[in-house]
C-alpha cells in the first residue's frame, strides 16, 4: 500500500504537471550554473571514472523510473483491434489459435481475382446435337418421378368406296310379226326387254390395329430429406460496463465474455478509455466489487496479462480450465502500485 500511496500522491498533483515540469527545468538550470560557479565541474574532470561509475546507474534509474511512471500520465495508447476470426473458427489440432488468427487475418485482406472468357456455345454438344440428342441431354427428371412412355395410337386404314357394275342386255332386232292368215293361229312370241343387273362388289372391312399398352413405370420410392443441424456459433456469456475507481483513476467501456463453438472463452473489451497508467494488468475476479489487492485476488481470480492500451477495442483469449462461472467483474489493475484504475461488474446474460 505504500506504492499506492505515492501513486495517489502522484496522482494528486496530475493537474498541476505542466507548472511542475517547467519549474523543474528551471532548477536544473540553477544547480547546473551554480556548479560552474563553483568549479565543480573541474573536480569532476579530474575524477571522472569515479563521477562516471556513479553518475551512470543514477541516470539510467532516474530516466527509466521516470519513463514508468510518470510517462503514462501525459501519453495515451490507443488499441483497435476487431472481433476475433479465430473465436469462431474450429482450430485444427495441428495449428495455434494465434497461427488460425494470423492465417485469416492475412487472407482477409487477400483479393483472388477470376476472369472467365465466355465459352463458345456454338461449339458445345448440346448446341450441335439433333431433337432427338437435346431431349436426351436435357435435365433429368427428378429422383422419384416416373418417366411417361409416349403412348403410339391406332393409324386408321382408309375405308374403300363401293362401287356398283351395272350390265345392260342390248335388245334383239325386231323381227316382223307374221300376218295373220285365214284360218291360221297367230303366236304373239314376247319380245326380250333389255334388263340391268347391278352387281354390287364387297365392302371391305377395315382391320384395326392393335393399340400397344403403356409398360407401368416402378412407383417412386421418397428418399428422405436430412435433418438440418444448427451450425454452432459464439455465444454472449457475461458482461458489464467499466466505471471509475475514484476521483482520479477513471474508466469507461464495456467488457464481454464470449464462448466459442469450441468451446474457446474470449474476453473483449469495446470503446475502453480508462485512465493510463504503469503496469496496468486485465484481471478477471471472483470478487463483484473490489477495492483493494486482497479482494481483486481472491481465491480463483485470473491474471490476462497487461494491458494492450487505455483507450480502445480489444481481445483477451482466457486459457483454458478457468472457470468463467464464478468470476463476477473485470478490473484493471496498476500491478507495481496495487491499485485499481477501473472495475466491471459482470451480469449472466440471459
Amino acid at each position: 500500500m505504500f506504492y499506492g500511496d505515492i501513486e495517489r500522491f502522484l496522482a494528486g498533483l496530475y493537474p498541476y504537471r505542466w507548472p511542475i515540469i517547467a519549474a523543474g527545468l528551471v532548477v536544473v538550470a540553477a544547480l547546473i550554473a551554480f556548479a560552474f560557479r563553483r568549479g565543480w565541474h573541474l573536480v569532476l574532470r579530474q575524477h571522472w571514472r569515479l563521477s562516471l561509475t556513479v553518475a551512470t546507474p543514477v541516470l539510467v534509474l532516474a530516466v527509466f523510473g521516470g519513463w514508468m511512471f510518470i510517462s503514462p500520465l501525459f501519453i495515451d495508447v490507443t488499441v483497435e483491434e476487431e472481433f476475433p476470426f479465430a473465436l469462431e473458427a474450429i482450430v485444427p489440432d495441428d495449428m495455434t489459435r494465434e497461427e488460425v488468427e494470423s492465417a485469416m487475418k492475412v487472407m482477409a485482406k487477400v483479393d483472388q481475382e477470376v476472369v472467365e472468357p465466355m465459352p463458345d456455345l456454338s461449339s458445345s454438344p448440346v448446341a450441335n446435337a439433333d431433337v432427338g440428342e437435346v431431349q436426351q441431354v436435357s435435365v433429368d427428371a427428378p429422383t422419384g418421378s416416373p418417366t411417361p412412355t409416349p403412348r403410339p395410337s391406332a393409324t386408321p386404314t382408309p375405308k374403300p368406296t363401293p362401287t356398283a357394275t351395272a350390265t345392260l342386255v342390248p335388245d334383239p332386232p325386231s323381227s316382223p310379226e307374221p300376218e295373220a292368215g285365214p284360218g291360221s293361229t297367230a303366236t304373239a312370241t314376247p319380245s326380250p326387254t333389255g334388263t340391268s343387273s347391278p352387281t354390287a362388289t364387297p365392302e371391305p372391312t377395315a382391320t384395326p390395329t392393335p393399340r400397344p399398352t403403356a409398360t407401368p413405370s416402378p412407383a417412386p420410392t421418397a428418399v428422405p430429406s436430412p435433418t438440418p443441424t444448427a451450425a454452432p456459433t459464439t455465444v454472449k456469456l457475461k458482461s458489464g460496463s467499466f466505471r471509475d475507481a475514484d476521483a482520479f483513476h477513471k474508466g469507461s467501456g464495456e467488457a464481454t465474455i464470449y464462448r466459442g463453438p469450441d468451446g474457446s472463452l474470449l474476453l473483449r473489451l469495446e470503446n475502453l478509455d480508462v485512465t493510463n497508467g504503469p503496469e496496468l494488468h486485465v484481471i478477471l475476479s471472483p470478487h463483484q466489487n473490489p477495492e483493494n489487492q486482497g479482494q481483486v485476488k481472491l481465491a480463483g481470480y485470473t491474471d490476462l496479462g497487461k494491458l494492450k492500451g487505455n483507450i480502445g477495442n480489444q481481445n483477451y483469449f482466457i486459457p483454458e480450465g478457468v472457470d468463467v462461472g464464478i468470476q463476477r467483474s473485470v478490473v484493471i489493475y496498476c500491478k507495481p502500485f496495487h491499485v485499481i484504475f477501473s472495475v466491471a461488474t459482470l451480469v449472466d446474460e440471459s
